[in-house]
């Protein structure tokens, strides 16, 4: 079987990092022939792919962003000749995917990766109740979205499929660290969480926010601020190996007001960290249980964060009970499980 994934660029990211990880999985299995990628923009590649998948760009400059500057279906419809399913990622280029499936006459999967509580303008309601219906099956990340496109679109065709969890290295619980992923836009608040640590005083611990984003120059000058204070806050950029910052850091922090699936709390999770999440539409609710493998705060409660950082920087035992059990919740999301799932959809789309 020859399957193609259909993205935008393989910078760093979450969905770009899923793709990447199913297609090395793939491309171990003696069931695919072929696996490649196809990006429309011209961009370096954040992820190492196996060897034998195989690695198309449309080469589109950034400037040139028109979605029907995009559709050059000459040179992307050679790529798509003879493969037998499509598989589409990120929304509007699942709409390029699906319509250029259409157009070669491939199965098309979607992967809806948006947060489905967000509202969406005209055009892109319009966009979706046309194309989607003709996508052979729509891969949801949550039971919500899965519910609220099924109601809002009129969809029949969506299923649940997770996302595979890269493992990190397990944390050193007893470390006084804390840590935050993600890209640095206003969404993620990662001023609440600043502002968290200066009103709990934590000038002992060593605290990491790794991510890059147009926030940035506003988050550094409240962390020279509070650096001249005597904190330890630092920002990194995005790296491929977060394991670099297991040793000495035990604390995961999410401030998300909105989220798909948060790739990033997932392996933070799976890794046995502590963490905090605030319960936004959809995502965290999915992966925590408040008090069982983490703590879930309602959505922008700031107090309450306050009271569960402060619990866990105090109190070890909790940490570490927290962490073990985060750990062993998320066991299903190994892509050796996740792998399979996703080639059971493959088949159910290439043998209908």
């Amino acid at each position: 079987m020859k399957v193609i994934f259909i993205m935008p660029n393989l910078k760093a990211g979450g969905a770009e990092r899923v793709v990447s990880e199913l297609a090395n999985f793939f491309a171990s299995k003696d069931k695919f022939s072929e696996v490649s990628i196809l990006t429309l923009f011209e961009s370096s590649d954040f992820y190492t792919l196996n060897s034998n998948v195989k690695r198309f760009s449309l080469d589109i400059s950034n400037e040139d962003y028109k979605l029907v500057k995009l559709i050059n279906f000459t040179k992307a419809r050679k790529y798509l000749s003879d493969v037998d399913v499509i598989v589409s990622f990120i929304y509007p280029f699942t709409i390029l995917g699906t319509f250029l499936g259409f157009l070669s006459q491939k199965p098309v999967i979607i992967s809806e990766r948006n947060n489905p509580y967000i509202k969406k303008n005209f055009i892109e309601t319009f966009l979706r109740r046309i194309v989607y219906p003709k996508a052979r099956l729509i891969v949801c990340q949550t039971s919500d979205s899965k519910s609220v496109l099924e109601e809002k679109f009129r969809l029949k065709n969506c299923t649940i499929g997770k996302n595979p969890i890269s493992r990190l290295k397990s944390p050193r619980i007893e470390s006084n660290g804390i840590i935050t992923v993600g890209r640095l836009i206003e969404s993620k608040q990662h001023m609440i969480l600043l502002n968290i640590i200066e009103e709990l005083n934590l000038r002992h611990w060593r605290v990491t926010i790794v991510g890059d984003g147009p926030e940035k120059n506003r988050l550094s000058y409240k962390v020279k601020k509070l650096n001249s204070k005597g904190f330890n806050v630092k920002i990194v950029e995005q790296s491929k190996d977060l394991n670099q910052f297991s040793d000495n850091h035990s604390i995961f922090l999410f401030a998300s007001r909105s989220e798909g699936f948060p790739n990033a709390l997932a392996e933070a999770l799976m890794a046995g960290y502590a963490c905090i999440a605030f319960d936004c539409d959809t995502g965290p609710r999915d992966m925590i249980k408040d008090k069982v493998n983490g703590f879930l705060v309602p959505l922008n409660d700031i107090e309450e964060y306050k009271n569960r950082l402060e619990l866990l920087v105090n109190e070890f035992n909790i940490r570490s009970k927290l962490g073990v059990e985060a750990s062993s919740s998320m066991k299903s999301f190994d892509i050796d499980n996740i792998g399979e799932e996703w080639i059971d959809l493959i088949n159910s789309v290439a043998s209908y």
